[in-house]
């Protein structure tokens, strides 16, 4: 019996002596708690940091891909109404040569209109005296329009077109009549 008192009392020491550092190992374990705790807390400010800058970069990354999509519509827009102005640079050249071209026709017709109605004048006096007092009177209508300041030299054109329409339709009927 007294082996296992013996035996006994070295376990209750080897049992005190085992307790002994973990008691005083204790506050060491309270700190290294503590430590790992606040280095979670750390861990977790810091995700939540990372997460925030990850959302934000996320939001540049859009933001700058939509930019270079704008941009890219731009300048196709751009490159369309450069085209747009370039032709409408050789519309209005064109329009330029044009006017430029009417106004020399405009002073070309009005002499050669004269010289035509010199013409019919010549003609009327001596042709077969149909009609002859009312062509005469649509030919001094046509010099008069002529010599008119408010009248303008297409309506002095479409006058005179009418005077050769009227003579042509007198003489469509003369030929049928010298046919029968």
């Amino acid at each position: 019996m007294q082996k296992y008192k013996w035996i006994g009392r070295h376990w209750l020491v080897a049992s005190l002596l085992t307790a002994i550092p973990l008691i005083s190992q204790s506050g060491s374990l309270e700190n290294a708690i503590d430590s790992q705790v606040k280095t979670d807390v750390s861990a977790q400010q810091s995700q939540k940091k990372i997460d925030g800058l990850a959302d934000e970069t996320t939001q540049l990354l859009d933001e700058y891909r939509e930019t270079l999509r704008q941009t890219e519509s731009l300048r196709t827009y751009n490159d369309q109404l450069d085209k747009i102005v370039s032709s409408q640079q050789k519309e209005l050249e064109s329009i330029t040569d044009q006017l430029r071209n009417i106004e020399s026709t405009q002073r070309d017709i009005v002499p050669l209109m004269l010289k035509m109605i010199d013409t019919m004048v010549q003609f009327v006096a001596l042709d077969l005296p149909f009609l002859p007092k009312e062509r005469q009177a649509r030919i001094v209508q046509l010099q008069s329009l002529m010599e008119r300041a408010d009248v303008s030299s297409l309506k002095n054109i479409v006058e005179f077109l009418k005077l050769i329409k009227l003579k042509q339709n007198m003489v469509v009927p003369l030929k049928l009549i010298v046919m029968i």
